[in-house]
């Protein structure tokens, strides 16, 4: 459901060609996910890398998404609070685990989340950070109720990468859509 032409008409076009780019590339990686589980990607603008910025940038475009795909009001995404705290570790083994400790353990998920970083690493350069989110129970609750609003049924985990010398944070969502 996400990455519509109109959750875009606000943002910048590099943002738009980028949440393409990000859809196409993340839509491979779900096939490496088992049974009924999928993940799904978003990209988001944040001006000078300013990691602060980030839930101002997701909060309006959950707003544009929601205009067409959600139950969720205006008040529930503004009254949301990311908690966003830094995780250090190996980006590409994180991404790996994030797969297959939640979904299949097979080389080919493996392979295809290295296949994925390499990828998108041609157009946004070198992961530099993780985000995770605030996992209180209350943040945690809210954020995911509006999420799966906008990208799947039911989320299971989602955080942040950053990327080196570049004003992007790149989503990366795990749940189910049944």
């Amino acid at each position: 459901m996400s990455k519509e032409y109109w959750g875009f008409d606000t943002e910048k076009e590099q943002t738009g060609f980028l949440a393409g780019v990000v859809d196409v590339l993340s839509d491979e990686l779900s096939l490496s996910c088992r049974g009924f589980t999928t993940l799904d990607a978003d990209i988001f603008f944040i001006e000078d890398g300013d990691i602060s910025k980030l839930e101002e940038s997701f909060k309006k475009r959950l707003l544009s998404y929601m205009r067409c795909y959600s139950y969720y009001t205006a008040d529930d995404v503004n009254s949301l609070r990311l908690g966003l705290k830094r995780h250090d570790c190996d980006i590409r083994q994180y991404l790996r685990d994030s797969i297959d400790s939640s979904y299949t353990s097979s080389e080919k998920a493996r392979a295809a989340a290295d296949k994925f970083l390499r990828d998108i690493s041609r157009y946004l350069g070198e992961p530099d950070s993780i985000y995770l989110l605030d996992d209180n129970s209350d943040v945690a609750f809210n954020t995911n109720r509006a999420v799966s609003g906008a990208y799947m049924g039911i989320i299971f985990g989602a955080y942040f990468i950053t990327f080196k010398h570049h004003d992007y944070a790149l989503m990366m969502i795990f749940g189910t859509s049944e």
